[in-house]
């Protein structure tokens, strides 16, 4: 043979190791590992569209957001029951054939009295009916109605006997009162709704109490005595509704959907305020 038919001659080569399985064994529990859910939760963390802390952080800002908008409807609510108790004790004072009608039948006031009472006790036992829409509404501006009337009748008889000065005087204190207790239901750290049970507790005996008032006799003094401590009971009532209305950290918070049932809350405390600074100003003269 010549040396051009031997080079022509293939020849197999040898295999110079084997397939590193330990390898493949590794790169599967690898692959197997980065597919967990748990590494998947991870990796949901790391995405900013779908990372489960910031949509745990939005929610956050949605709830507060909600809450907000509650506390404004609330808000707006009483604005209006404020302006129009106070436009009807405008009218009850300054129009002198409103004032006769008023003076000359009394069966009107009672009968706004009664309708007062039956409305609140609807409103604060019947939780179904009170948020419903328009019915919780409807239901609302008719007691708001026949507030104002009652309140428009005490406040002509004490502008009657006292003075116009003294009605504005007592205006002015509640206003400043609420005022200030609103912001620091607001600011303050302390919660108040926690002490509710024990409050109430002590507002039903003075409700007793006073049922028995009449069997005592009356002096100015314990006249002004019963007056500043109702005015007292509404002062913390005006803090405590406002912080379960807010909720957030508060140990007890009303539901978003009881707008009706937080403006009343907040209407009586401020009306009876009202009422117990006026007869504190009465027994003063």
């Amino acid at each position: 043979m010549s040396k051009n038919n031997n080079a022509a001659i293939p020849v197999a080569m040898p295999i110079a190791s084997g397939p590193d399985y330990s390898a493949m064994e590794k790169a599967d529990k690898h692959n197997y590992a980065t597919n967990t859910g748990a590494n998947k939760y991870s990796q949901l963390e790391e995405n900013d569209g779908y990372g489960w802390g910031q949509s745990s952080t939005y929610l956050v800002d949605a709830e507060k957001s909600l809450r907000m908008g509650f506390v404004r409807k609330v808000y707006s609510i009483l604005m209006v029951q404020l302006l129009f108790t106070a436009g009807v004790s405008f009218l009850f004072i300054k129009s002198t054939a409103v004032k006769q009608f008023v003076l000359s039948n009394e069966w009107a006031m009672w009968t706004a009295y009664g309708s007062m009472l039956f409305l609140v006790i609807v409103l604060s036992c019947c939780g179904s009916f009170r948020r419903k829409h328009p019915h919780g509404m409807i239901c609302l501006a008719l007691f708001t109605i026949s507030n104002a009337y009652f309140v428009g009748v005490i406040s002509l008889l004490y502008a009657e006997t006292l003075g116009t000065d003294t009605l504005l005087e007592a205006v002015l204190m509640t206003a400043i009162i609420t005022g200030a207790l609103t912001a620091f239901a607001f600011q303050t750290k302390y919660d108040f709704t926690w002490s509710n049970g024990m409050f109430l507790s002590f507002f039903m005996i003075w409700i007793v109490f006073l049922m028995f008032m009449p069997l005592f006799p009356l002096t100015p003094i314990t006249r002004t005595l019963y007056a500043s401590i109702g005015a007292g009971f509404m002062c913390f009532f005006i803090v405590h509704d406002t912080q379960v209305m807010l909720g957030g950290k508060h140990k007890y918070s009303i539901s978003v959907d009881e707008h009706v049932f937080a403006a009343l809350n907040l209407y009586l405390d401020i009306i009876n305020l009202f009422l117990y600074i006026l007869r504190i100003l009465g027994g003063r003269r």
